[in-house]
Order: structure tokens, then sequence, then C-alpha cells
């Protein structure tokens, strides 16, 4: 029996230890990696509305056919409406793609419609070479300034990942126009 105590309490201490400096690791760290994401998010808002001058969180966690619209914001410049961002979370061929999209509001003639202003990939984990391509240039610049009902090209041998983009930036656009197209 003192055998065995000899061999445990040192492993157990070694436990106690760690767990504690863990638990301390973890108690620091937290709020630098908040304040990380949320000055990522904000230079995202930033690059997907230009002219944007202040934004306001307006929705959360709405989900559709697949895609999560984790959280919505209301863009303004000088006090007006001029568009939506959304985080948005979609299934890729291996993981979840997520990335940031602007919409600018037009209204004309009694009409509202939404154009793309850019997306930003906040997390992509796909193949390398093939399915992260939907993180390229080339493949994002096609959103831009267009309108999501229209169609989008998919990225040869990369389908999965790039049809999954296609859907959800439509996904997204419908859900917003639906629930946030009166914002005075």
């Amino acid at each position: 029996m003192k055998e065995i105590i000899k061999f445990t309490l040192p492993l157990v201490i070694i436990c106690i230890i760690s767990a504690i400096a863990l638990a301390c690791t973890f108690a620091i760290a937290r709020p630098i990696i908040e304040s990380n994401q949320l000055e990522e998010i904000r230079q995202s808002l930033e690059k997907v509305m230009p002219y944007a001058d202040s934004f306001e969180q307006i929705g959360e966690n709405l989900e559709l056919d697949g895609v999560i619209i984790e959280t919505v914001f209301k863009a303004r410049q000088s006090g007006k409406t001029i568009g939506l961002a959304a985080i948005v979370a979609t299934p890729g061929y291996q993981d979840m793609i997520k990335f940031m999209i602007g919409f600018e509001i037009q209204k004309a003639a009694g009409i509202v419609s939404f154009r793309i202003s850019d997306i930003k990939i906040l997390e992509l984990l796909e193949t390398p070479g093939v399915g992260s391509r939907v993180g390229e240039e080339d493949f994002l610049a096609q959103f831009r300034s267009r309108n999501p009902g229209q169609d989008f090209d998919t990225i040869t041998g990369a389908t999965i990942s790039s049809s999954a983009m296609i859907h959800a930036v439509k996904e997204a656009s419908l859900k917003l126009m639906e629930d946030y197209y009166d914002l005075s």
C-alpha cells in the first residue's frame, strides 16, 4: 500500500499543479483572445462595408437549409442605413467555411434589393490547394457588386466547397432580405 501511495501521490500533485497552471493560463489569455476576435470582426466589417462609419448588431443565430447566420450587423453612414453585414457559416467538403458578407441596400421606386459589396473569409479549413481555393481572390471577386440571385461559377475540383459558398451567399441574402428589408 505504501508503494502505491509513493508512486501515486507525486502524479496527483503534478496533475493538480498542471490543472491550476492551465486554468491560470486560460484566465490570462481569454481577454486577449476575445479582444483579438472583436478586432478581427471590426476589420472584417470595414472591409465588406467600406463606406459605413458605424455598425450595430441587430440579429444572431439564424439557421436555414444548412447555413448558419451567426451575427447580423446594420451598416450606417451618417446615421442612414446603407446595408447589412453578416457572419455566415456553411459546411464545406472538410469543415465549416465561415465568412463575412456585406450587402448594400438599394432602394428604387419602392423596391428594395441587395447587392453584394464584398466577402471576407474568416475561417477556412478546406483541403489545401483544392477546397481552400474558395478563399482566393479569383473566386471571391465574382461576388462583388452583383445581385446575390445571379449565377456564380464553381471551382473545378472544389465543387463541394465552392457550391457550399454560393449556396450560403444566396440563402443568407434571402433570409436577410426577408427579415431585415425594412431598415429605416
